[in-house]
């Protein structure tokens, strides 16, 4: 009996009116309530009534002082308490409570309870609109930790939130970050229902909950829930054709990156004919910029790929007649872009923020286009643009920071001194580099990378006047073959040096 009143309790706060609802993991119900701004919102005054004959106390409110209750008072789970310090009422205590009316159940009006004696109990939001998707990290940066307890399922909010209780004490230890309510919906087989035994690998975020660490799940009972490396499987959100508000996308790395579509956008027919169908899920990641197309550029230091995928999961941007010219989409209406970087991308290649320069990938061309009309904010790093047509990819490009490595004026060494370029360039695997000295010296060539360190001694002995020439296979001082990329050759003799650019591509 003890179990069940649990599980009752635990689907929500009141046992009856909850099961009445359809509420709670595997009882056919789904993830879903209702929406906190579809319900009315109601102040009463009255006298507590708690009932202390379920497990857990139950709560209702007198309001016309006849000591019979008017109310069920829904306070989320038992062991839910809030920051603001506000308390469960006692038995004949006078409160006021702001609420919302959740619906009528089992002879209650039953109210989510928002404040109690102007104290703050919860947000009258979605708190789960705002939790599957925070403190984004990447998966390979984190050590993983498996823990087993039981499940307990949070059924107050329009979409569940998740919880384990690892000690039995019937408290949650961890929140359990299992990603968007579709794609829990898409894999609910692989998830016990409420108050079941559950072992989870995961990532425990830095983002605390109620003073509970909240762990990024990787695996449940030994089944993959999601890969642990890279972007979410869920980095997107979906778009509506007949959607009333603007739907916005966020970059699942970085809540500073996103795109606003305005009401309309999808209304009508597509570039090269063909309809927008009811609902589009749109795709936008911010990506390494090795990974984006063409021939690597030293002055991308930031890159983001974006996509369409109509209800099937089919990409709406490769092939078929619904794009542009340039592998792009096009929209009824302007779609707003906002990209943000951190300083700390230009320090680590170089790069300057003189000027900075954003370009989509033209696929038709095989090349990077300059996109018109956006604004620079260097201030808070932030480029903002509007245009009614998408493209796959993105990129910021800036400017080259010289170091000493580069600084070096090569008119003031004698003509037969002569570092020539290095051939085939670009190169895979290995490259040749060709030079000239006019006498018998001390030789040293080095290869840096584009921050200016020395990554390879490819000569450093006294060598005969004349020509010279030396192979590198594109690895460092330790035969650990390096990335794709911008590296420099520089030959020094004495206090004379000169320098080539070397591309690397694999």
């Amino acid at each position: 009996m003890k179990k069940l009143f649990l599980l009752l309790i635990m689907m929500g706060i009141a046992a009856l009116p909850v099961f009445a609802q359809g509420h709670g993991h595997g009882q056919g119900g789904g993830h879903h309530g209702m929406w906190p701004d579809s319900l009315e919102t109601v102040t009463v005054t009255g006298t507590a009534i708690v009932d202390s004959n379920f497990f857990m106390p139950m709560y209702y409110l007198d309001v016309d002082n006849d000591d019979v209750a008017d109310y069920m008072l829904s306070f989320g789970p038992y062991w839910y308490q809030p920051s603001s310090g506000a308390q469960r009422p006692a038995n004949g205590e006078q409160v006021t409570i702001l609420g919302a009316l959740q619906g009528f159940e089992n002879n209650f009006n039953v109210i989510i309870v928002y404040e109690i004696n102007g104290l703050e109990w919860r947000e009258p939001i979605e708190g789960g609109m705002h939790g599957w998707d925070g403190d984004h990290f990447w998966g390979d940066t984190h050590d993983d930790t498996t823990v087993t307890g039981v499940l307990l399922v949070d059924s107050t909010y329009f979409y569940y939130h998740y919880f384990l209780d690892t000690d039995n004490d019937q408290y949650p230890d961890f929140k359990l970050n299992l990603g968007p309510p579709w794609y829990i919906d898409q894999n609910k087989d692989l998830l016990p229902g409420n108050n079941e035994n559950i072992t989870v690998t995961g990532a425990l975020h830095d983002e605390m909950m109620m003073d509970i660490p909240s762990l990024m799940v990787f695996e449940i009972n030994g089944t993959e829930w999601r890969n642990p490396t890279g972007p979410p499987p869920w980095s997107g959100n979906w778009l509506f054709r007949g959607g009333s508000d603007t739907g916005y996308v966020f970059s699942p790395t970085d809540s500073l990156d996103w795109m606003a579509h305005p009401p309309g956008s999808m209304m009508g027919m597509m570039m090269g004919g063909g309809f927008f169908p009811d609902s589009v899920y749109c795709q936008f990641e911010e990506i390494h910029p090795e990974n984006l197309p063409g021939f690597p550029d030293s002055t991308i230091f930031a890159g983001y790929y974006m996509n369409m995928y109509d209800p099937s999961g089919q990409s709406m941007m490769s092939g078929g007649g619904m794009m542009g010219g340039a592998n792009g989409m096009r929209f009824n209406q302007p779609t707003t872009f906002h990209f943000h970087y951190e300083d700390d991308q230009l320090t680590q290649m170089n790069l300057s923020e003189n000027q900075l320069h954003l370009k989509y990938w033209d696929d038709s061309s095989s090349q990077w286009r300059e996109v018109n009309n956006y604004s620079l904010d260097r201030e808070n790093n932030e480029i903002l643009f509007q245009n009614d047509e998408m493209f796959n990819y993105y990129a910021i490009f800036g400017d080259v920071t010289l170091t000493d490595v580069m600084l070096d004026n090569p008119t003031t060494a004698p003509e037969n001194f002569t570092l020539h370029q290095n051939y085939p360039n670009p190169f895979n695997p290995e490259t040749t580099i060709k030079f000239n000295i006019p006498e018998q010296n001390f030789v040293q060539l080095s290869i840096y990378n584009l921050l200016g360190q020395k990554i390879r001694t490819l000569v450093a002995q006294n060598l005969i006047s004349g020509s010279h020439e030396v192979k590198w296979d594109g690895k460092d001082e330790f035969s650990n073959p390096v990335p794709s990329g911008i590296y420099f050759a520089q030959l020094q003799v004495n206090n004379r040096k000169q320098t080539v650019k070397l591309n690397l591509i694999k």
